[in-house]
């Protein structure tokens, strides 16, 4: 991996993580990391509750993303 890919992969990242939004909209699922240190996301898609899990809170927020376009 360069060091132009590594400079890209960290502000990605760092951009994913300044967005603070405070509470979630209704129907936008809940994000919370579990006490073995991954992190857990919970979203209703057609009346039943999905789990999606992960290492990173920012793994997480992308699955609960297109999980959130599959219900649309």
């Amino acid at each position: 991996m360069s060091a132009q890919s590594r400079s890209n992969n960290t502000d990605n990242q760092s951009l994913l993580l300044s967005r603070s939004r405070g509470r979630r909209s209704n129907g936008e699922g809940t994000v919370y990391p579990r006490s073995d240190g991954r992190w857990a996301a919970a979203l209703y898609v057609d009346g039943k509750l999905r789990y999606f899990y992960g290492k990173m809170k920012s793994a997480i927020l992308c699955l609960l993303r297109q999980g959130t376009r599959a219900s649309l």
